[in-house]
Order: C-alpha cells, then sequence, then structure tokens
C-alpha cells in the first residue's frame, strides 16, 4: 500500500514538472534580488553621460578630478542622489577598491555636495 502511494506521488510531482516546463512555468521565475539590483544599477550608470563617467570615477575613486559645471548638472538633474549613491556604494566594495571604501565613499559625498551647490 505504501509503495503504491509513493508510485503516485511520483506520478503526480512528474506530470507536474513536465507541466511547467511545456508550459513554460520554470521561466516564469521572479528574478533574483542580486540580478534586480544589478539591472538597477546598469540603469544608473546608463543615466550618466558618456563624457562625463571618467571625470566622476576618477574624482570618486582617485580623487585627482574636479567635476565640471556640465557633469555635475548631469549627475545631480539625470542620474540623481540615490543612484549616484547606490553605484558609489557598489564600486567602493568592489575587491580592487574595498580596502579604500571609505575614502571613496567620503570623496562621493563631496562630489555630490559641491555638485548639488551649483
Amino acid at each position: 500500500m505504501a509503495t503504491l502511494l509513493n508510485i503516485c506521488v511520483l506520478f503526480i510531482v512528474m506530470a507536474h514538472a513536465s507541466l511547467l516546463v511545456e508550459s513554460g512555468g520554470a521561466s516564469n521565475l521572479a528574478p533574483s534580488p542580486l540580478a534586480m539590483y544589478q539591472t538597477y544599477l546598469s540603469r544608473c550608470s546608463q543615466k550618466v553621460a558618456q563624457d562625463c563617467r571618467d571625470e566622476i570615477h576618477s574624482s570618486v575613486v582617485y580623487g585627482n578630478q574636479t567635476v565640471t559645471e556640465k557633469c555635475c548638472s548631469n549627475l545631480v538633474n539625470v542620474v540623481g542622489k540615490q543612484c549616484y549613491d547606490d553605484m558609489s556604494k557598489y564600486v567602493a566594495t568592489l575587491p580592487d577598491l574595498n580596502p579604500k571604501k571609505d575614502e571613496i565613499l567620503q570623496r562621493s559625498r563631496n562630489v555630490w555636495n559641491a555638485c548639488a551647490t551649483h
């Protein structure tokens, strides 16, 4: 009797799994939070004007560049504080830059504050 029950349960599970595959149910799963966050960061980075990317990056990561008024305008009015802060936090946690995380985050705040006052 127990064997028959096990076979019935196995049959139901297999039938359900095959329906998921045939109907595409398995591909309708929600993206992982990590994938969604990476997509969000990618969209944020696309808001940074192409000619401002190196300028802002060098200013935040290395502290050897001043962000021009044009790039400040792009940063404040197009990218926005939330996207900028989230991108800065992500960059600061990259393995090569993590030892300088505090410096990078401080420069990031300095850049934002300087740009926001323009």
